[in-house]
């Protein structure tokens, strides 16, 4: 957990070996937080019903593709961004 000076607390939760970040707001009278706004692969995995094996093909097809969705990569890690994987999943992409 790290405290910014900007009344936002930085904590990172870990489920099942994916870590979430989270950043939170405070003040004396509300307390709200922000979701990640990406899918881990492992996530992604999980929505699609694949192993891990296809689910990092596949990403990595996107990633080099650039379509049907978006999808990051941070060092050697693939991110996939939440709105646009979630428009492709509901069929409006």
């Amino acid at each position: 957990m790290y405290r910014g000076r900007d009344n936002t607390v930085q904590i990172a939760l870990e489920n099942e070996g994916e870590i979430n970040h989270y950043s939170l707001f405070y003040s004396k009278y509300e307390v709200s937080y922000m979701e990640a706004k990406v899918y881990s692969i492992t996530e992604v995995k999980d929505i699609l019903g694949v192993s891990r094996t296809k689910a990092y093909e596949y990403i990595r097809k996107v990633y080099k593709d650039k379509q049907p969705f978006r999808v990051i990569k941070v060092g050697t890690n693939y991110r996939i961004i939440k709105s646009s994987f979630d428009s492709w999943l509901e069929g409006s992409s």
